[in-house]
């Protein structure tokens, strides 16, 4: 992924500098940057690396369709547990957190 947040000292920034909000199924901390990176926190409690690698593929998905309208922004996704992962659900929840905060562009 061409955006993501991979350094430590980035998720530091984000976890210490950011705002946290939540909804049901997504916990979203974001940061103002100069430029628009995302990264997805998925621990060990959501089961073995099959199941935490497809809730990544599930939220990189569902932020696809809302990357081009972003504003510049560090963004921490941490999913709740769960027995399910719906797209639809996720993404609709993401739409709100988005909405919510003001970050579209």
């Amino acid at each position: 992924m061409k955006n993501a947040l991979k350094r430590e000292k980035d998720f530091n920034y984000v976890f210490n500098k950011g705002k946290r909000v939540g909804c049901r199924t997504l916990t979203m901390v974001y940061a103002k940057s100069n430029e628009l990176k995302v990264g997805f926190c998925v621990s060990k409690k959501h089961g073995k690396a099959v199941k935490r690698n497809y809730v990544k593929r599930v939220l990189r998905s569902a932020f696809h369709e809302y990357s081009k309208t972003l504003g510049d922004y560090y963004i921490a996704f941490i999913p709740k547990i769960r027995d399910t992962y719906c797209l639809k659900e996720i993404s609709k929840d993401m739409q709100y957190l988005f909405s919510k905060e003001n970050l579209f562009k």
